[in-house]
C-alpha cells in the first residue's frame, strides 16, 4: 500500500511538471506572437493565456484533489486492517490462552485416581465396561501420542478424539468417556455445536456438571496405585 501511495504521488507530480512545461511552452509561443505583432495581437494573446492558465490550473487542480481523495481512501483501508490486526492479535491472544488453560486442564485439577492407563482402544472399552458407560453408537478414536493438550474432544459430527491426557489414571480416563459421551449424546437429540466462545463455554459447562455429578454418584472407585 505504501509502495502504491508512491507510486501514485509520482504519477500526480510528473503530470503536473508536463502540464507545467507545456504550459510554459505555450506562454513562450504567445509572447513570441506578441513581440512579432508590435502588440497588436495583445487582447487575443491575452485572452489565449486567460483561457490556457485557468484550464490547465482546473486540470491539475482536478489531479491534486484525485490525488488526496486517493490517499484519504488509502489512510481508511489502513485503519481497517490496523483494526484487523487489533482483532486478529486479541483472537491469537485468546486462543494462546485456550490453549495453556487446555494443556493444564485435568479432569480433576490434578491427577486422577487409579494407575495410568496404556493408550489403546481396548482399554477404553475395558474402563467403560467397568464404569457403565454406554460406547454402542460412538464413533471414538485415540489421537496422534504426540498431542498432549485436552483429555478428549467432541467433534460437530458427534466422533469423539481422545487424547494421551486422558488416560494419565483411571479416573481421568473414566471422567473423560463420560464427559465427551454427554456432548455426543447433546448433539443426538439435535443441540447445535457451539459457534462461538460463549456458547462453548457453555457447552463444556454442561459436560463438566454431568460429569462432576456423574462421578460423585456412581459407586465404583479406581484400582489403587501400585508402588
Amino acid at each position: 500500500m505504501t509502495e502504491a501511495a508512491g507510486l501514485l504521488v509520482a504519477a500526480v507530480r510528473e503530470l503536473v511538471r508536463d502540464a507545467i512545461a507545456t504550459l510554459v511552452s505555450r506562454l513562450v509561443v504567445y509572447a513570441a506572437e506578441e513581440a512579432v505583432t508590435f502588440g497588436a495581437a495583445t487582447p487575443l494573446v491575452a485572452e489565449q493565456v486567460g483561457t490556457l492558465v485557468a484550464s490547465w490550473s482546473a486540470k491539475i487542480a482536478r489531479w491534486v484533489r484525485s490525488l488526496l481523495r486517493s490517499l484519504d481512501d488509502l489512510g481508511s483501508a489502513v485503519r481497517r486492517i490496523e483494526r484487523h490486526i487489533e482483532d486478529l492479535k486479541d483472537l491469537l491472544a485468546r486462543i494462546r490462552g485456550a490453549g495453556k488453560e487446555a494443556a493444564a486442564l485435568h479432569r480433576v485439577k490434578r491427577k486422577g485416581a487409579g494407575p495410568v492407563q496404556l493408550y489403546r482402544m481396548a482399554t477404553v472399552r475395558s474402563i467403560a465396561e467397568k464404569y457403565g458407560i454406554d460406547l454402542s453408537g460412538l464413533r471414538i478414536s485415540l489421537a496422534d501420542p504426540k498431542y498432549r493438550g485436552t483429555c478428549g474432544e467432541t467433534r460437530p459430527d458427534g466422533s469423539i478424539v481422545l487424547f494421551v491426557s486422558g488416560f494419565r489414571s483411571e479416573e481421568d480416563l473414566a471422567r473423560t468417556l463420560a464427559h465427551e459421551k454427554f456432548h455426543h449424546d447433546e448433539l443426538a437429540t439435535g443441540r447445535p455445536y457451539p459457534r462461538d466462545r460463549a456458547e462453548f463455554d457453555a457447552f463444556e459447562d454442561r459436560a463438566y456438571a454431568h460429569e462432576d455429578l456423574w462421578w460423585d454418584n456412581q459407586p465404583i472407585r479406581p484400582e489403587p496405585r501400585k508402588r
